[in-house]
């Protein structure tokens, strides 16, 4: 069954165990019909007897099939299992699950002195990310980044990315389908049996919508990238006659509509929260021109949420899509490729998600004014992304965007979801002048919870990251 992909290198240590791993096989009541011999090699990649390919960093692996099969009316390619080990990209390591959280503090004060000393330090803290939270009565918190195991996934993680899966695919919604899932008996996370689940895949390429958009960072200067170059032969030839990056903004904008598209399927048909539309949580099909959905560990039935936290909670989905979007938007740097901002704005390839979304529903003057503010403001923020940005310039880039923008575009779609029939089903439970005053005390809530999160390690840090540190801090007061 098993098919290597190209992109793998072939320099990677496998640290593997001594002995395989034991497990606990969970109820895969709803998964697809796999053929057996399929599912024996993957439980055997689980279990550490056998090697599956991790194409990049992190905790999810792939193996691709020579062949496509249909199973349950699912097309198969391949399938991802994860949570079963970590792929090191410094190291050129693969392991196991360990009992660890993934944040790399191994850092000398000598290698710190190399490079951007200010990256150096975003990898001895936790996360400045803290989410928009929304409590049973409707109103708003803070969330800081969860803790996650090196390789693994916390309890409960894969059993309900396994349900999810199942609630996508009976529904019809594009999205990774469910295969299995387990637990892991000897190893651990926070004193509960790590998981891990199998999904299906239905295409062999192994990359993210967003790796469609950026750059090619190593040399960079193919801009449109080398990805989105290949579809774009594809469909017009080595000889265009429309300029390739062009072409590339008119295809990043059939992807957003596919992706407004896709969660608007998710919400209405499966009844499911995606939490988290940010491009990294979707993949691409070219050949029909269709985004997928993966990595729904941290979705919920939007039913399992209290009646006040589920309108605003459908419109914080919408919301993350377009700010995940104006971000890869931005990194995609083809608004400065195409040097035309009156053709950039007027493609619009983030209101094409609001434009999938809402399709066939609310006033089409409404919606076709809201992404046209949007297009003007995607058109502002692209202008202001460096060319050529450091790799500090992209971080204070992005940080700005989903601390300044973000709260805005979550107006827009909770303005949105109360004009549309979602709202006949799902009551909003304030104004939004109540959501604007709420976003307000968030706001203020959110930095204080993201300082004192990075201040809980600080007297672990070596000197020179305190310091440094503290002129950070003293910076953002300032």
């Amino acid at each position: 069954m098993s098919e290597k992909p190209q992109e793998l290198r072939d320099n990677r240590e496998y640290l593997t165990p001594d002995e395989p791993l034991r497990i606990e096989e969970g109820n895969r009541d709803g998964g697809l019909n796999i053929p057996e011999g399929d599912l024996a090699v993957l439980m055997k990649c689980v279990t550490w007897e056998d090697k599956a390919y991790f194409i990049s960093a992190g905790r999810s692996a792939n193996i691709l099939r020579s062949e496509t099969i249909v199973a349950d009316g699912t097309e198969i390619r391949g399938y991802k299992l994860k949570g079963i080990g970590n792929y090191d990209a410094e190291k050129e390591t693969v392991s196991p699950p360990v009992d660890e959280a993934f944040v790399n503090r191994d850092i000398s004060e000598a290698d710190a002195l190399i490079g951007d000393n200010r990256i150096k330090l975003m990898r001895l803290l936790p996360p400045f990310t803290v989410h928009l939270g929304i409590n049973d009565d409707g109103s708003l918190r803070a969330i800081p980044d969860i803790a996650k195991p090196i390789g693994g996934m916390a309890a409960g993680r894969g059993e309900n990315e396994f349900k999810i899966a199942i609630e996508l695919h009976k529904n019809g919604v594009p999205a990774c389908g469910p295969i299995a899932w387990g637990k892991y008996l000897d190893l651990t996370w926070q004193g509960k049996p790590m998981e891990y689940v199998i999904l299906s895949q239905p295409d062999a390429q192994l990359c993210r919508l967003g790796n469609y958009l950026q750059p090619d960072r190593k040399t960079n200067v193919a801009k449109p990238n080398t990805l989105i170059r290949k579809i774009i032969e594809q469909k017009f030839g080595k000889n265009p006659d429309k300029p390739i990056e062009l072409l590339a903004l008119e295809l990043s904008s059939q992807m957003g509509f596919s992706i407004g598209s896709v969660v608007r399927q998710a919400h209405e048909d499966a009844g499911v929260c995606r939490f988290g539309c940010h491009t990294g949580n979707f993949s691409y099909l070219p050949d029909k021109n269709s985004a997928y959905m993966h990595d729904f560990d941290s979705s919920v039935l939007i039913s399992s949420l209290a009646p006040e936290a589920r309108a605003l909670s459908i419109a914080r989905d919408l919301a993350s899509a377009l700010i995940g979007y104006v971000d890869i938007i931005g990194e995609s740097e083809l608004y400065h490729s195409i040097n035309n901002p009156e053709e950039f704005e007027r493609i619009n390839p983030v209101g094409q998600i609001v434009r999938g979304y809402y399709s066939n529903d609310i006033n089409q003057d409404i919606t076709e004014k809201v992404i046209e503010i949007i297009g003007e403001l995607t058109t502002s923020i692209s202008s202001y992304f460096p060319p050529n940005p450091t790799i500090h310039e992209r971080r204070e880039w992005s940080h700005w965007l989903h601390d300044q923008v973000f709260h805005k575009l979550v107006i827009m779609s909770y303005s949105l979801f109360c004009q549309s029939t979602l709202a006949n089903e799902y009551k909003p439970p304030y104004s939004l002048h109540e959501l604007q005053k709420n976003l307000i005390k968030f706001r203020k809530d959110s930095d204080l919870a993201a300082k004192n999160n990075i201040l809980k390690v600080r007297e672990e840090l070596p000197e020179w990251a305190k310091k440094l540190l503290d002129e950070e801090l003293s910076r953002d007061n300032s």
